[in-house]
C-alpha cells in the first residue's frame, strides 16, 4: 500500500476559505445583477429599447454566474468532507498500529 501524506487541517482551512469566497461571490453577483436590472429604467445613463435589450441579454447570463458560485461552494464542501474522512481514517490507522489502545 502506498503511503500518502495529507495535511487534513490545511485542507479543511482551504475549504473553509473557499466556502467564504463562494458566499462573498454570491452576494456580489446578486448585488451586480440587482443594479443592472435598474440601469435601463432608472439609471438614466442608458435608456430605450437598445438598453432594455442589452440588459435582458445580460440577465440571461446570471444563471451561469450563479452556477459558478454553486460549483465553487460544492468543491469546498467536498474538500471539507473528504478532509474529515481522511482525518478519521488516519486516526483509525494510528489506533490500529498502536495496538488498539
Amino acid at each position: 500500500m502506498a503511503i500518502r501524506k495529507i495535511d487534513t487541517e490545511k485542507v479543511k482551512s482551504i475549504s473553509t476559505h473557499m466556502l467564504s469566497l463562494a458566499n462573498a461571490y454570491e452576494l456580489e453577483i446578486t448585488k451586480l445583477f440587482k443594479m443592472l436590472n435598474f440601469v435601463p429604467y432608472d439609471g438614466h445613463a442608458w435608456v430605450g429599447n437598445q438598453a432594455e435589450l442589452y440588459f435582458d441579454i445580460v440577465s440571461m447570463d446570471k444563471q451561469s454566474f450563479i452556477d459558478f458560485g454553486d460549483s465553487l461552494r460544492n468543491v469546498a464542501l467536498r474538500l471539507s468532507e473528504d478532509s474529515e474522512k481522511a482525518r478519521d481514517k488516519i486516526a483509525l490507522i494510528q489506533k490500529s498500529e498502536a495496538g488498539g489502545k
